[in-house]
């Protein structure tokens, strides 16, 4: 089990964004049981629980919601009768996993977080840990973990060449390092984009793959200033593909602005780019690291964009403004965007395949 030092104590601080979101709650068929049999013994709200019309194949019923919230959450608390009352084996997985982003495999399972919670989203403001990759974190113990199942094949280095899962765990330890050691976010993307451009061209001639990642550690940082319109446009409109009748990407706002504005929060900016690159499905599900790369550019983009439009709404700019920003890149990117189709978009800049 491994997860971001940054995210390695996390604790749901019952904010409940998640259960005041107004999306599809699927229901697996234990979940109900424990759910209807709650209700008969009155321990929980006697409430119509399940949403009317059928429920995605594979499930049992999809949570009811009423003014955008689940029945069972209570305002007042903020907290969920089913899990007060039954406990947390009652609750649907993607209740009980959210806000976690699992991926497993031979090697384990590594855990990243949404900071579409804002709890998780304060935990890149944290200064107190220095961010790496740790093993046996503590607010993830062994268990099941639903997530991307990355047991068939290793990521691609490129199309026509597989890694080895040991390589490609130590290139996501290398971003999480550069993120790290890069003060800036821009010269952060650059480098680590050059990184992975020199290792496309490795060969096994060339000696062994993880020497290669190994390597890149002592390449120098890549020095550039801030991005233009067209190269965060281009990138945020990466991510509206993936999302069905997504809006339009609004390139009349002050993207100087943002940039000025981000400037305090750098740090947690990149700690977010971090979170995404590592234990990313992208990898796995695009053919490359380069396409990999480009989806850390999405975040960044992403970012500078809601930066821009919170600082636009708004006279004032501190803490709260950036972490509402935060929330609407992981939104976007977490949970209206399909994984797959992002992935595939990537691959199509980056390679140009489907």
């Amino acid at each position: 089990m491994v997860a971001l030092s940054i995210h390695a104590d996390y604790r749901c601080g019952h904010s409940g964004r998640c259960c005041g979101t107004d999306w599809d709650v699927p229901v697996e068929s234990s979940a109900r049981a424990a759910i209807e049999a709650g209700q008969q013994e009155r321990r929980l709200p006697l409430v119509e629980p399940f949403a009317a019309g059928f429920p995605p194949e594979g499930y049992a019923g999809v949570l009811r919601r009423e003014r955008g919230a689940c029945v069972f959450f209570d305002q007042a608390s903020r907290l969920c009768a089913v899990h007060g009352q039954l406990g947390q084996g009652a609750l649907p997985v993607t209740c009980r996993q959210f806000p976690r982003i699992a991926r497993t495999g031979p090697r384990g399972v590594a855990i990243t977080l949404s900071h579409y919670c804002p709890t998780a989203a304060r935990l890149l403001l944290r200064e107190d840990v220095p961010l790496a990759v740790v093993e046996q974190p503590e607010a993830f113990p062994p268990g099941s973990y639903e997530g991307l199942q990355a047991d068939d094949w290793p990521p691609l280095l490129h199309p026509r060449m597989l890694m080895d899962e040991a390589s490609y765990d130590a290139w996501e330890a290398h971003v999480v390092w550069r993120c790290a050691t890069v003060s800036s976010l821009w010269s952060a993307l650059a480098t680590i984009r050059r990184d992975a451009e020199a290792l496309c061209r490795w060969r096994p001639e060339d000696g062994v793959l993880m020497d290669a990642v190994l390597a890149c550690r002592s390449r120098p940082v890549v020095q550039v200033g801030v991005p233009d319109g067209a190269w965060v446009h281009s990138r945020v409109r990466d991510a509206r593909e993936a999302v069905p009748e997504a809006e339009p990407v609004e390139e009349r706002l002050d993207l100087s602005a943002g940039l000025a504005a981000m400037v305090s929060f750098e740090r947690a900016a990149l700690r977010l780019v971090a979170a995404h690159g590592f234990a990313s499905w992208c990898a796995y599900q695009a053919r490359g690291i380069a396409a990999h790369v480009r989806s850390l550019e999405t975040v960044a983009a992403v970012l500078l964009v809601e930066v821009a439009r919170v600082k636009a709404s708004s006279d004032s700019w501190g803490t709260e403004g950036f972490l509402a920003a935060v929330g609407a890149t992981d939104f976007l990117l977490r949970h209206e965007a399909s994984r797959e189709a992002l992935a595939a978009v990537w691959t199509r800049r980056e390679v140009g395949a489907g």
